[in-house]
């Protein structure tokens, strides 16, 4: 199937949306809707929500899309999270999507965090930045972490960093430790 889904993936997904419908079981579907999305994402959320009437199925579907994209390409799709933020599971997406690009680019990811109006969205985002920046770059991570407006993101970033240090570096720790808000 794969030269028929290379040419013609609507086919191939509503042949599996068809055994999906008969079976109760959409995993062949997500897959096949997810190998679309990574040539054209619009087009295979496009499709599903024009095809697919069973809501729970759609939702799911529309999900499995989202996952995807926000694993694949979270710079440009972040910002598309954050319009949507409205859900806790589009801001754990956007979560992920922030974690994702901050293994690639975390500056990018922190320049993009920093617009983000929701507080709700800003702290996912700024824990998931933050988790992956400590990995790889604790020094870099706690000048980007000092710089974060008071508020519950930075507490909890600045905790995450005392943990990340207080091993190696005690003093460090407890110094972090006094810029806490609600310590």
């Amino acid at each position: 199937m794969g030269k028929l889904m290379t040419d013609d993936p609507a086919r191939v997904a509503a042949i599996y949306l068809k055994r999906a419908l008969d079976k109760g079981n959409t995993d062949d579907l997500k897959e096949v809707v997810t190998g679309w999305s990574h040539t054209d994402s619009t087009k295979a959320a496009e499709w599903v929500a024009k095809h697919v009437d069973e809501p729970e199925m759609q939702s799911a579907l529309l999900t499995e899309l989202e996952l995807s994209a926000a694993r694949t390409n979270p710079e440009s799709h972040a910002d598309g999270l954050v319009a949507r933020s409205d859900s806790p599971q589009n801001r754990q997406l956007a979560g992920l999507a922030a974690s994702r690009w901050a293994d690639k680019a975390p500056d990018k990811a922190a320049e993009w965090a920093a617009k983000i109006e929701d507080p709700e969205l800003f702290k996912v985002a700024v824990m998931a930045i933050s988790e992956m920046w400590l990995k790889q770059n604790s020094i870099e991570a706690s000048k980007w972490i000092g710089g974060l407006p008071a508020g519950d993101a930075r507490d909890q970033a600045v905790r995450k960093l005392i943990e990340s240090i207080k091993a190696t570096d005690p003093a460090a720790a407890d110094e972090w430790r006094k810029t806490l808000a609600n310590p």
